[in-house]
């Protein structure tokens, strides 16, 4: 009977003496956890800036001046657009209501009709990398930096007021795209991509340097453009 009553005693606290460890354990992690948040905060307190906007220019795709091509519309069967890859037009609400007003080939005036036809014509397969991949990643970026130097060709998409910016790279042949948090002056989704110091530093350069410009502009108001016509 007190053999008995002494294993009980045992096993009582040896119950006490697990949980008071995993207790322990627990609260470890979790102060573990609090504190590296911290630090990971006190990183992050960067102050940014929007740098202005580049025109990136695209070459004259083909030479025929007013030649227009249908583009089907992919939310609705019985819709069609009207596209020019001369003057880089088309008439889709996109096009008319965010891109009309950028300059004569700049790159932010390619909306997803243009870039199929471009596309399935092969007529962007000679552009620099990063140039495509802008076109088929960074067709939503308001404002682009590129940057060209000795370890590579950076392209660095973004809009105002949004603190996501899109990195694309060609470094030694290859081509990379990455996504920066700024508010978080950190790779989105914790993946850090190919090369990371490399963009890393042309991320600094525009967004965490002391600023040499103001913010950059929103877009201009557009108006509708009226003056295409169907083809015959």
């Amino acid at each position: 009977m007190v053999q008995f009553m002494i294993f009980e005693l045992v096993v009582f606290f040896s119950g006490l003496l697990l949980v008071a460890t995993v207790l322990h354990f627990v609260r470890s992690e979790r102060q573990c956890r609090l504190k590296y948040y911290a630090r990971r905060l006190g990183h992050r307190r960067r102050s940014f800036h929007y740098p202005e906007s580049q025109s990136i220019q695209l070459p004259v795709f083909v030479e025929d001046e007013g030649k227009l091509t249908l583009a089907a519309s992919r939310s609705s069967d019985e819709k069609n657009y009207l596209v020019d890859l001369h003057h880089l037009t088309c008439t889709c609400s996109d096009w008319q209501q965010r891109r009309a007003n950028y300059p004569a080939a700049d790159i932010r005036r390619i909306c997803k009709h243009l870039y199929e036809k471009l596309y399935h014509q092969g007529l962007e397969a000679d552009l620099p990398v990063t140039l495509r991949l802008a076109l088929q990643n960074g067709r939503k970026e308001t404002c682009f930096q590129r940057i060209e130097n000795e370890h590579g060709d950076f392209l660095i998409g973004f809009t105002p007021h949004s603190f996501w910016v899109k990195v694309f790279a060609c470094i030694q042949n290859e081509p990379i795209i990455a996504i920066y948090r700024l508010d978080l002056d950190g790779w989105a989704y914790g993946k850090q991509p190919s090369h990371s110091c490399l963009l890393q530093a042309q991320i600094d350069a525009l967004f965490f340097s002391p600023a040499k410009t103001a913010p950059a502009p929103q877009p201009p108001a557009t108006e509708p453009v009226t003056h295409l016509t169907h083809p015959t």
